[in-house]
């Protein structure tokens, strides 16, 4: 089995799941960011109040101080995520979250490479013809 794209190219079904694979393993490692306890408070206070926080209600010395929290819809769903089964879930979500983007980043690009090599880098660099051969090194196009 392989994913096609509309320009034919073919990534074959094991290089797509060694991809998913290598970014689950990437993802597979204790949260060592501090400000995860930052996020997981501010979705429990959210889901608690129902309402946007639009005031630092935790930091001592900027206790009130206005905020737009921008990141609000991640720490919902964190915090949703970690009541119902643990910090294991956060960090399955990473894993899962780096496996998508890895396969996502391979697909386009494979897919999006001949388009790349067409439009971009035969004015800098090696040049590509229209049917995948090189021109010669020059800053005009082929």
């Amino acid at each position: 089995m392989t994913l096609k794209s509309t320009s034919q190219s073919r990534i074959p079904t094991t290089i797509v799941v060694t991809a998913a694979l290598a970014g689950a393993v990437l993802g597979l490692f204790e949260i060592a960011n501090t400000s995860i306890g930052w996020h997981l408070a501010t979705g429990d206070w959210i889901l608690a109040n129902r309402v946007f926080v639009h005031a630092d209600p935790f930091s001592f010395t900027s206790g009130g101080a206005p905020w737009i929290d921008h990141e609000w819809l991640f720490q919902v769903g964190v915090s949703i995520a970690h009541s119902l089964w643990g910090p294991t879930a956060l960090v399955a979500l990473r894993a899962l979250t780096i496996a998508t983007l890895a396969v996502l980043l391979l697909v386009v690009g494979v897919v999006g490479s001949r388009q790349l090599q067409r439009s971009c880098f035969r004015w800098f660099a090696l040049p590509v013809r229209e049917d995948g051969s090189s021109c010669a090194l020059n800053w005009s196009p082929c």
